[in-house]
């Protein structure tokens, strides 16, 4: 494959995710476009036989697959950070490894959105949500974006434009580093990344369900678990903030709706964190 010619890199992080991933990747391999692209796989180092599967994959498709199989668990941050830095494609979407996409049309009319309306940043799209067995998963909902322009307005009320496998964006990380540095502090990710991309440009979200997000509740991920069970989390969450801050001021000093985005997230934190070492009688 003639890797000049390489126009999306898709991105796939995958631990312990062996009952799910060959339905992730055929998903992608199922894509139907008129440009080249490649598949990053971060396999971090899991128990189980996702790295076997894999294998096979890079054997049948050797000329699709970069496969970055971790010597040691990296974590979903350093794991997805250089994968990015890997990315060789001008445009990055993600499909995680217990994911899946539903359309066999959705990187094209993503990408062709994107290169026709060059002030957008990024595109995102509507998810299905379904449980462990792929079953349409109602009662569980997601924050998503409900308008076609994502703004600061939605991400300060903690809403996405859309799932990570619904996102295509363009790879703009290679010319600003100190977005990837901040992207690997961020807890979480993805939430971080919203605020990146929409400081960079817009995001316009389409109505269609072209993606599925797999909602497996293992019991200790939600926000009420970690603030039980881990008291530190508040806290880390507020240097987060605070590094965000001292981003916002300076790289888009001159972008008062970014700055004051920033500002409002971490004093938000701050008083949260004050609240809840109150309530937990950490002082």
């Amino acid at each position: 494959m003639n890797t000049n010619k390489i126009l999306v890199s898709v991105i796939v992080l995958t631990y312990g995710q062996v009952r799910y991933i060959k339905q992730a990747i055929n998903s992608i391999l199922e894509q139907k476009t008129n440009f080249v692209y490649e598949i990053i796989v971060g396999e971090d180092c899991s128990p189980d036989g996702t790295k076997d599967i894999l294998k096979q994959y890079e054997k049948m498709h050797p000329q699709k697959f970069v496969m970055l199989y971790r010597e040691q668990n990296l974590g979903i941050n350093q794991n997805l950070v250089d994968a990015l830095r890997r990315a060789r494609g001008a445009y990055v979407a993600f499909c995680e490894g217990d994911d899946y996409w539903l359309d066999d049309n959705k990187l094209q009319r993503q990408v062709e959105f994107l290169i026709a309306n060059s002030e957008y940043i990024a595109v995102a799209h509507n998810c299905q949500v379904v449980d462990r067995l792929g079953t349409n998963a109602q009662d569980i909902s997601y924050f998503l974006c409900t308008e076609e322009e994502y703004s600061f307005k939605h991400y300060l009320q903690n809403i996405h434009p859309g799932q990570s496998a619904t996102l295509v964006f363009k790879n703009y990380f290679n010319k600003h580093p100190e977005d990837l540095k901040l992207l690997e502090l961020a807890n979480p990710p993805d939430r971080m990344l919203c605020f990146l991309l929409r400081s960079r440009g817009r995001i316009r979200v389409f109505r269609n369900k072209m993606s599925a997000y797999r909602y497996v509740d293992t019991g200790n991920e939600n926000w009420t678990a970690r603030l039980i069970n881990s008291k530190g989390f508040e806290v880390a969450s507020l240097e987060q903030y605070k590094l965000m801050l001292l981003h916002a001021k300076k790289y888009f000093a001159n972008n008062k709706d970014i700055t004051f985005c920033a500002e409002k997230n971490f004093l938000c934190m701050h008083f949260l964190c004050l609240f809840i070492i109150d309530l937990l009688g950490m002082n």
